[in-house]
């Protein structure tokens, strides 16, 4: 175990953990390297990334319609009800 004196003394004068919270995200052009910038301070970073946009690609060629498979079989028929509520007396009665 390390004595007080062992410690270097940027540590020992933490007082509390340091926290990380996430800023601002900026779009670059897509030429630019992405990077990360502490807006922040070293007890209380708030990053705030640089990302740069995608390249956009041609559109590729569309591929040919193949058959279509095979229909599969018919479902179950719903049921299908109506009903109705009426009240007697204060009462409700489904019909």
């Amino acid at each position: 175990m390390l004595k007080d004196q062992q410690v270097p003394r940027e540590i020992r004068e933490i007082p509390r953990p340091a926290t990380i919270r996430i800023g601002e995200t900026i779009t670059l052009d897509s030429t630019e390297n992405a990077f990360v910038e502490n807006i922040g301070t070293k007890e209380d970073a708030v990053l705030k990334f640089h990302i740069p946009n995608g390249i956009q690609r041609p559109k590729g060629e569309k591929g040919d319609k193949e058959d279509r498979g095979p229909i599969g079989l018919q479902g179950f028929p719903g049921e299908i009800s109506i009903s109705e509520v009426i009240t007697i007396d204060g009462t409700e009665t489904t019909i």
